[in-house]
């Protein structure tokens, strides 16, 4: 019913495996949704499916995963490092690039969302630390990491933002944003 909405594999779901594109975690099967995960829901969000990134988000071009490279949908090759999908959050940038989705998630932690959506031709948005909820996202640098999204448009990206952010109890990290 809602739109659909792609989730990168180190966020926690209640349905399925969350793995980080690595053997390491294969069956891991969270009993929760990541707070960001549980919001989508709730606006009438429907999630198609986890994305491909580099094993434990540790990359820049995503092409060190148990599950293959990604592939930037405007190249042919996964080793063309002038057309990379970009990493660690390629999958995600991938889908709303192929229009697979309306939006998906990513994290950031050193350039994992902007750097694919610059590959992959479409927005990414990297809110302040803080910005939206970091319950329920596979730590990597805890200090650092920041959930991301990816759209066709900067306005659907300003309201997925919206729908998204606001205070969470589980996250001590989570801090208001104040609107103009």
């Amino acid at each position: 019913d809602g739109v659909p909405v792609a989730v990168k594999d180190n966020f926690c779901t209640d349905v399925g495996e969350t793995t980080c594109a690595s053997q390491a975690l294969k069956g891991f099967n969270a009993s929760y949704d990541a707070t960001v995960v549980a919001r989508l829901k709730q606006q009438g969000a429907v999630i198609i499916g986890k994305t491909n990134l580099d094993e434990f988000a540790m990359g820049s071009n995503n092409i060190h995963s148990h599950f293959g490279p990604v592939l930037n949908p405007w190249s042919g090759s996964a080793v063309d490092s002038a057309r990379c999908a970009g990493g660690s959050s390629g999958g995600s940038a991938a889908a709303v690039a192929t229009r697979s989705c309306f939006a998906a998630l990513g994290s950031d932690t050193g350039g994992s969302v902007r750097l694919p959506a610059a590959n992959c031709g479409v927005v990414g948005f990297k809110p302040r630390y803080g910005g939206l909820s970091r319950h329920g996202l596979v730590a990597f640098a805890s200090s650092l990491d920041t959930p991301g999204l990816f759209t066709r448009t900067v306005r659907d990206a300003a309201l997925l933002f919206d729908a998204l952010s606001a205070p969470d109890p589980n996250d001590p990290t989570w801090g208001e944003v104040r609107k103009a």
